[in-house]
């Protein structure tokens, strides 16, 4: 049974933050160097201070953080709620010219083992993210962005008609933010509308969309707490602050999760090629058309049967082509994704063991995997295909376990709009 409570958010003080938006942030594993540099120079109270870039981390950010926190509490930038509150979102983004929102809960979510078959994940996991996460976390004391989690709403849609009627009316807070999406909250301190929330969630699977990183740290730090003490059932590092959102929602979508592989020396290189060359059908496209490669990802099409089709940028070798595996792989337990059969069937051939972390670094956002193949002398670029929705509810049900940074779930919820605190009770 999942247990969904309210808590006592901590969020920018809107008297003293007159644009809380410029002060919220993606969360850390999709800031990128140039981001992360714009995000500090945006407003001195921006949240990546403390949720800490994932390619910037250092011992002196850890260091730093506990003091910049207490620093902004003690001078009321960041205040904490007086009473337990959930929080509705409700995020504008724009995708490919059309206008979408996405409305979800930001809540308190008890934090349960996977074999519980209450919370779901499908990714694996890397052990330095989740290492760094935790540091955060004892160093913090806190949680600065939600996980995005999906859950199935009931056939009333009792949970989507609530949302709704409560974003229908003025938002306690709006977020606009230059390269993110607005998003407006909500606050719900109605004992009654939470208890129906709460109540209406109980028998809900829970689905870890995009934060599996932050919840096993979570689960990490809770057992590094229960190993010295008793912990009771109320406090708040039990729980992990998460936006639910309803698996039925038009505003959510999944992109490509793209694949850099770096650190490579020439032999590396073209072998990577010769291996992938062997083992798909090639398509080739003229090397100067890597201006029109949004158009070329269309062409990939929807995937059938177990099909695996991406596309290679390998400027070193002048080579950008869509390959599509030759040999069709019999049975659902051979076949979990395009991203498995892109580590089992290249990656770990070319590669030592354990090189997902030295030679494969998943990218999220298109543009920055094409500059940072261009700026890396014999690096290759996969371009992903997302994983659709029902491919992800299959994978995630039967138990299923995706490469590191599989989907990209769209948008990623930001860092800074809800705050939870580690200390005390929710």
């Amino acid at each position: 049974m999942a247990i969904i409570k309210p808590f006592r958010g901590i969020r920018f003080n809107q008297e003293k933050c007159k644009n809380p938006g410029l002060n919220i942030s993606p969360p850390f594993d999709a800031i990128t160097p140039k981001l992360n540099e714009a995000l500090h120079k945006r407003s001195q109270y921006n949240i990546v201070r403390l949720e800490i870039a994932r390619r910037n981390r250092s011992d002196e950010s850890f260091d730093e953080v506990a003091s910049t926190q207490s620093e902004w509490l003690e001078s009321e930038i960041l205040i904490q709620d007086k009473e337990p509150t959930l929080y509705v979102t409700e995020e504008e983004f724009d995708y490919r010219g059309e206008k979408f929102y996405r409305r979800g809960i930001i809540a308190a979510v008890r934090l349960e083992d996977y074999e519980s078959s209450i919370i779901f994940p499908h990714e694996n996991v890397r052990n330095e993210w989740v290492d760094e996460r935790v540091k955060l976390m004892e160093v913090g004391k806190s949680n600065y962005s939600p996980l995005l989690v999906l859950f199935r709403d009931d056939l009333r849609n009792t949970i989507g008609a609530i949302l709704r009627a409560i974003s229908g009316g003025d938002p306690d807070v709006v977020y606009e933010v230059p390269d993110l999406p607005d998003v407006k909250l909500w606050k719900i301190l109605d004992k009654g509308t939470i208890n129906i929330i709460t109540s209406s969630m109980k028998n809900s699977e829970i689905f870890i969309a995009d934060g599996h990183h932050r919840y096993e740290a979570a689960l990490r730090y809770q057992a590094g707490i229960r190993s010295v003490r008793e912990t009771s059932a109320t406090e708040s590092l039990n729980y992990r602050m998460m936006m639910l959102v309803s698996i039925d929602q038009p505003g959510l979508m999944t992109l490509g999760y793209h694949r850099h592989f770096t650190n490579l020396s020439v032999e590396k290189s073209i072998e990577i090629i010769n291996v992938i060359e062997q083992k798909c059908d090639i398509e080739n496209f003229e090397f100067s058309e890597i201006t029109g490669i949004k158009n070329k990802i269309l062409k990939l099409g929807k995937r059938f049967d177990n099909e695996v089709s991406f596309i290679v940028y390998a400027p070193l070798q002048k080579k950008f082509f869509i390959a599509t595996n030759k040999q069709k792989i019999n049975g659902d337990d051979l076949f979990k994704s395009e991203h498995s059969w892109l580590r089992r069937e290249i990656s770990s051939i070319v590669f030592e063991e354990n090189h997902d972390k030295d030679y494969v670094n998943p990218v999220h956002d298109l543009k920055t995997l094409i500059d940072l193949v261009n700026n890396n002398k014999n690096s290759i670029g996969i371009i992903m295909r997302p994983i659709k929705m029902d491919e992800f509810v299959s994978i995630v049900t039967r138990g299923w376990r995706l490469p590191p940074k599989a989907t990209n779930f769209y948008p990623k919820t930001s860092a800074g709009i809800v705050i939870q605190d580690l200390t005390g009770d929710l």
